[in-house]
C-alpha cells in the first residue's frame, strides 16, 4: 500500500484502513466519563456532550463524516469534518453545534453517517 492515494492504492491512513484498530483515533484516558447525544437540524449537528462521572474533565469532541459512497478507491471511509474542547463539570452538559452543509453536496444522493464516539446520525440526501 502507498502512502498516498492514486488509482490503484487507496493510501494507507486512518482514512482508508478496513482492519481491526487497537485504539481507536480518537482514544484518550480521562478520569471521568462522558455521553453523548447528536440530532441533526437543518445542516446542523448539534451534540450535547454530558458529565456522567466523579470529576470535572475536559474532552475534545471530534466529529467524522462517511459520505454515501464512502470506501470506495476516491472516497475515505471516514473524515474528520470538526472537533472542539470543551470543559464539563459534573453532573452537567455542554452544547456542541457542527455546520455540516458543505458536506450535504445535493449531488451527492444517499445517506450521509455522521459519527462522534458510539454515537451516530444518518441524513439521507435525495
Amino acid at each position: 500500500m502507498r502512502m498516498r492515494p492514486d488509482g490503484k492504492f487507496p493510501g494507507r491512513t486512518h482514512r482508508y484502513y478496513r482492519g481491526d484498530v487497537i485504539y481507536p483515533f480518537g482514544y484518550g484516558l480521562s478520569y471521568t466519563s462522558f455521553r453523548y447525544a447528536m440530532e441533526f437540524l437543518g445542516g446542523t449537528v448539534k451534540v450535547t456532550v454530558s458529565n456522567s462521572g466523579s470529576m470535572d474533565g475536559s474532552v475534545a469532541v471530534l466529529l467524522f463524516h462517511s459520505a454515501p459512497q464512502a470506501g470506495n478507491e476516491q472516497e475515505p471511509f471516514r473524515s474528520l469534518i470538526g472537533f472542539e474542547k470543551i470543559y464539563v463539570s459534573v453532573g452537567d452538559s455542554q452544547l456542541v453545534s457542527f455546520d455540516v452543509s458543505k458536506r450535504m453536496n445535493p449531488g451527492e444522493a444517499g445517506s450521509h453517517t455522521f459519527r462522534i464516539e458510539n454515537e451516530s446520525i444518518d441524513v439521507e440526501v435525495l
